[in-house]
């Protein structure tokens, strides 16, 4: 299935429900019931956040609302940056904005 957007040409829904299921994922991940792991994550500083990352990946998930590849791009960013409020301890306080940004962002205007 493909997702047309209206200024940036396709973007597939298999790329939006990847980056959905990585975003589950971190949410899965800040489960405090889990024992902690290997992963990079800055558990203890984002589980506070969890609503915010739940918002974003309902949001790249909802292939009935169109997105922007730019906003897309900036969820990459987000998962896949060490420096991102993901996985940067000291930066952890900057993802609600960060995400309302990206939210913004993925609108089409």
């Amino acid at each position: 299935m493909k997702v047309f957007t209206r200024t940036n040409g396709v973007v597939s829904a298999r790329q939006r429900r990847s980056l959905e299921k990585s975003l589950r994922g971190i949410l899965h991940s800040l489960d405090p019931k889990l024992l902690p792991g290997a992963s990079p994550l800055n558990r203890a500083g984002l589980w506070v956040y969890a609503p915010e990352i739940k918002a974003l990946a309902d949001r790249v998930g909802d292939l009935g609302r169109p997105v922007s590849r730019h906003g897309l791009e900036l969820v990459r960013n987000l998962l896949a940056d060490g420096g991102s409020p993901l996985y940067d301890r000291d930066r952890a306080g900057e993802l609600p904005e960060t995400v309302k940004r990206i939210l913004v962002a993925l609108e089409l205007r």
